[in-house]
């Protein structure tokens, strides 16, 4: 079955340190943003802002400068987001 909407995989390694790869799917061209969150909602980085071509697609995240903990990533774009969460320790 072939996803309609983008699809966002849990990182790799998870639990991580110092880094990790996020991989997601998009079934057509899209304009997507990958943003990184503190679990209170608070933004810490944007990864990716621009119109990707269809396909999977890896970011690798780097870590060295968080604090070990729990943090959110979302993937927004193609009219629906998604997000999951990772580990970071140390």
């Amino acid at each position: 079955m072939i996803p309609t909407t983008p699809v966002l995989h849990q990182n790799f390694p998870n639990p991580f340190n110092p880094s990790t790869i996020i991989t997601f799917s998009l079934p057509a061209p899209t304009h997507v943003r990958l943003v990184l969150y503190r679990p209170s909602g608070q933004v810490l980085d944007v990864l990716i802002d621009e119109t990707l071509e269809s396909g999977r697609h890896r970011v690798r995240f780097e870590a060295e400068d968080l604090p070990v903990g729990v943090y959110v990533y979302r993937l927004i774009g193609g009219g629906s987001h998604a997000e999951r969460k990772m580990l970071l320790l140390k």
